[in-house]
């Protein structure tokens, strides 16, 4: 099954607030991974999009004892109640890349692809006790949301694409739109961050739901 991401908008500081204020309770460690279990023994099926893109350690290890080494696994669950879908990427892999043949830098295309640092979030707006947890556990490499400067950057480079730069590259033309999709949805909000998750959702969760598609005479340029 190919790679798929999807996206959702996430108000990072009262997610923050919430987790914090877990965090430093007297019994903090214990008192997240109660809140994390709650998440994750959920049958809300709201949460079910969410929850299958993400790779997770064992729950068991979780209940022998709350250890912080495990913290990265619970901040990431404790965003799911917080998260409204808004869309997502049937081919992220195509825009990391392909978006340098339309003139993006390669980082750039990565950027919106995968998302930044996911550690660079809680260190904006968390506290250093969750900070300190998750910089000690979470490896380089872990990515997943976007600023809303990023958003909107993102989106005026895509409106302002020649449409003649997709002839010859029609494969392209419905994963750009999907990504304007998102960004069009996600700008709206400038309070919000967006969170990406990538992944192969598992078959009996059904179709993975992304946005329509943006008209554009990029279609009609590259055929």
């Amino acid at each position: 099954m190919p790679l798929a991401s999807r996206a959702w908008l996430l108000e990072p500081q009262q997610f923050h607030r919430e987790v914090d204020t877990l965090r430093n309770a007297p019994d903090g460690l214990l008192a997240v991974r109660d809140a994390a279990m709650d998440v994750w023994r959920s049958d809300d099926a709201s949460l079910r999009p969410y929850l299958e893109m993400l790779e997770l350690g064992d729950p068991e290890e979780w209940m022998r004892g709350p250890e912080p080494v495990h913290m990265v696994d619970w901040y990431r669950l404790l965003m799911g109640p917080h998260l409204t879908p808004v869309g997502g990427c049937a081919q992220p892999d195509v825009l990391r890349r392909r978006l340098p043949e339309l003139g993006w830098p390669a980082m750039d295309a990565r950027r919106l692809a995968r998302g930044r640092e996911l550690l660079s979030l809680a260190r904006e707006h968390s506290t250093s006790a969750l900070v300190d947890d998750l910089s000690l556990h979470m490896r380089i490499g872990i990515k997943g949301w976007l600023h809303h400067d990023d958003l909107v950057a993102d989106l005026d480079r895509l409106r302002n694409l020649d449409p003649r730069v997709f002839r010859g590259r029609k494969a392209l033309v419905p994963v750009v739109e999907q990504a304007f999709e998102v960004l069009a949805a996600a700008s709206r909000h400038p309070d919000r961050v967006v969170i990406l998750a990538c992944g192969t959702p598992y078959e009996a969760a059904g179709p993975v739901w992304f946005a329509g598609s943006r008209p554009s005479t990029a279609r009609a340029e590259a055929s």
